[in-house]
């Protein structure tokens, strides 16, 4: 038999575990490991207003980072000129080349920069670096006593976008055709499987050679800045 003190214990029991959440269950499941994934040191939920772009960012190869560093604009754009050097249209590095050169490539335009780092290897999907330090709605740049917004945006070249939405346009072509040979015939081909094997290929390819150099520029973005990077 359940007495009313076991009934009351019960419910005082609920009531502190559901405090001691930070987030609400999701109200299907009830179970926050399907709802969440943590970034770093939080804990991110489906309600976050960073969760779809936190997960968006990690598995597609684009970037869009806040760097906030208690430095203002003159010394950041001072650290940044350290580092960049004009882009040139042949480069010799790596094993037949020389190491004497900067970490970066590019321009500095005002507040705002174009860079992309200076690798001895071939990465056709190396991230294209733009970055601005971020201004108010009077054009004054935004420094309050935490110090200094920059916003950087990491992209893929536009020449290598064009020639990948062509490329997974044709394989995604590829997919349905094979797909309804399929249904209009009997039984399963493992011939079917060759054009998905290539997309899945192709997207690990595009997104390993993007995110590969993006956390290293991340990394060493933070470092020359002496920032955090805005969640």
């Amino acid at each position: 038999m359940i007495n009313s003190k076991s009934v009351r214990f019960l419910l005082v029991s609920v009531s502190l575990t559901r405090s001691k959440c930070h987030t609400p269950p999701h109200p299907l499941t009830g179970n926050l490991l399907f709802n969440s994934f943590r970034s770093k040191d939080r804990l991110l939920t489906e309600n976050h207003p960073n969760y779809w772009k936190t997960l968006n960012m990690k598995y597609l190869p684009f970037e869009n980072i806040t760097y906030k560093t208690k430095l203002d604009s003159e010394e950041v754009l001072s650290k940044l000129s350290e580092v960049i050097e004009p882009k040139k249209t042949f480069r010799m590095v790596g094993a037949f080349g020389s190491g004497n050169h900067k970490p970066y490539e590019g321009s500095i335009n005002g507040t705002s920069f174009n860079i992309n780092r200076i690798i001895g290897y071939r990465n056709s999907f190396l991230p294209r670096i733009n970055g601005i330090i971020e201004k108010d709605i009077n054009g004054i740049i935004e420094k309050d006593i935490n110090g200094t917004k920059i916003k950087v945006k990491m992209r893929l070249h536009v020449v290598v976008i064009i020639f990948i939405g062509i490329w997974f346009g044709g394989i995604g072509i590829g997919c349905l055709a094979f797909l309804s040979t399929m249904f209009n015939s009997e039984g399963f081909k493992p011939i079917v499987l060759i054009p998905f094997g290539m997309l899945i290929l192709s997207y690990a390819l595009v997104t390993g050679g993007f995110k590969y150099e993006s956390i290293k520029s991340k990394k060493y973005l933070t470092q020359l800045f002496e920032a955090d990077i805005e969640k």
